[in-house]
Order: structure tokens, then C-alpha cells, then sequence
């Protein structure tokens, strides 16, 4: 979604493309110091180093600013909800956690004051609102195709499990990358995709897929919640038949081919 307004002029010159892309910069460290409704044109102004006027020339209004620097952030965190090309579908879900939070934690600031301009703006709402339906979307397509491979839970409505599982990273990022709240880095990947891949059901079906032979890993689950394979039954010895008082093996039976089976 494209969410420059149409008072966003675009220049016709090398020079003035630089300018614009100068004033964006300078607008989102205002934007992220101040907040949104701190912030005046004059602001933008002076921490691009050009005149007032100068940022007129491009823009109108500071929303119509705000929604040219949010441009470039709806696209990176588009750019993250991609589905990693990762083959082990658990390991899957880590990498597309982590690429979230990352890129979340990259705008975690701009976030917040797209959310402050919400509350006055209905083009702010749109914008938030277009990037979870991306999200969820993503997601449930994910979830989709997981359950065709026998890898999920087939009784979960799809859309229904994205969103909810969308909800959780989405809150556990804005209140840790958003707002301060302390968390270890790694544990807290770890858990969200404990959560998630439990919630899905997912490793209980990958491994009877594996035992299948199936081909999802080529390598045995190390994630927590797989259940571990179950303890194989000892060979029984081989039944006797007794000559006189020595007991001996008893003869195999043969297989088709005339060689005695194991």
C-alpha cells in the first residue's frame, strides 16, 4: 500500500528528489524525538537545514509528511512478513518471528507516532490497519499451506488462528520494542515460537511425518515441544527346537528369493 498523499509532489529534478529525500530523513528523527503532536513544519525545517517554505514546496500539511516517511517503513515491514526459505517448517516459523522483531524494533518509534496521528486521522488508522491485514494474510496463507502438508492442526480456521497468533507478536513487540518493557532477546524468540508452533499443533504432526519418511526436516526435531520417538520393543530370541536333550536354533523360514529372513 502506497500511503504518500496526493499534495506529496514529487520532483522532476535530480536536485529536488534530493531535497525531498533530505526533508524525509530530518522529519522522521522530529517525528521520533518529539512525537506527532509536537512537531511543526518549522521543526522539519530546521533539522533538514533548509527553509520554511522549502518543505511547502513538497509537502502541505505534516501528515501528508508523516505519510511519505511511513512509505518506506510499510514497506520494510512488508519486506519482513515475507516466508523465510527455510525447510524445516518449525525453524520456519523462528526465522519469520525474528525477521519481524527485528524489523519492528527498526521502527519501533515511528510506530508509536503513527498511532498518536491515528487518534486524529483516519488515513493513520488505514495505514496501521493495511499492515495487519498484510500480516494476517501472510500468515494464514502460511497456515493454509501447513495444514495441507499434515503439518498443522486441521480443525483451526486459518484466518481465525493467523490473527490471533499475529496479535501476539504484534502486542508482545509494541510493549517490548515499543514501549521498554525488559526481555532477553533470544528467550523471547524462543517462546513466541514455542507458542506458536504449539498452537498450531505442530509438533506432534511433524513428528509422525518424519517417522513417515515424509521429507519436512533432514534432520531429527531439537525444538521444544516435539515429542521425543518412542522406545522400540526388544527383538524376542529366537524360538528352540529341542534334538534328544540339546536344544538348537530353529531352522528360519525361507523367503521368496531361497535367502533365510532375518
Amino acid at each position: 500500500m502506497t500511503t504518500a498523499p496526493a499534495t506529496d509532489r514529487e520532483p522532476l529534478t535530480e536536485r529536488g528528489r534530493r531535497t525531498r529525500e533530505s526533508l524525509l530523513v530530518a522529519a522522521r528523527r522530529v517525528f521520533e524525538e518529539q512525537g506527532y503532536g509536537a512537531t511543526r513544519m518549522g521543526d522539519i525545517a530546521a533539522a533538514a537545514g533548509v527553509s520554511h517554505g522549502t518543505v511547502y514546496t513538497y509537502f502541505d500539511t505534516k501528515e501528508d509528511v508523516l505519510l511519505a516517511v511511513l512509505d518506506a517503513v510499510i514497506a520494510d515491514l512488508h519486506d519482513a512478513m515475507t516466508p523465510p526459505n527455510v525447510r524445516d517448517p518449525i525453524a520456519r516459523v523462528e526465522a519469520a518471528n525474528r525477521a519481524y522483531l527485528e524489523s519492528y524494533r527498526a521502527h519501533a518509534h515511528l510506530l508509536r507516532v503513527a498511532q498518536e496521528a491515528a487518534a486524529g486521522d483516519p488515513r493513520f488508522v488505514d495505514v496501521l490497519l493495511d499492515l495487519r491485514r498484510t500480516h494476517v494474510a501472510r500468515v494464514a496463507a502460511a497456515i493454509r499451506k501447513l495444514q495441507a502438508d499434515g503439518l498443522a492442526s486441521p480443525d483451526l480456521d486459518a484466518h481465525t488462528a493467523a490473527a490471533a497468533l499475529c496479535g501476539m507478536v504484534e502486542g508482545f513487540a509494541a510493549h517490548w520494542l515499543g514501549r521498554g518493557e525488559a526481555h532477553d532477546e533470544a528467550l523471547a524468540t524462543r517462546t513466541l515460537t514455542q507458542l506458536w508452533v504449539r498452537g498450531l499443533g505442530m509438533p506432534a504432526r511433524i513428528h509422525v511425518a518424519r517417522a513417515r519418511g515424509d521429507g519436512t526436516s533432514s534432520r531429527p526435531s531439537t525444538h521444544a515441544g516435539a515429542p521425543a520417538p518412542a522406545n522400540r520393543p526388544a527383538t524376542p530370541p529366537a524360538p528352540t527346537a529341542r534334538t534328544g536333550s540339546v536344544a538348537t536354533p530353529a531352522a528360519s523360514p525361507a523367503d521368496t528369493s531361497g535367502r533365510a529372513r532375518p
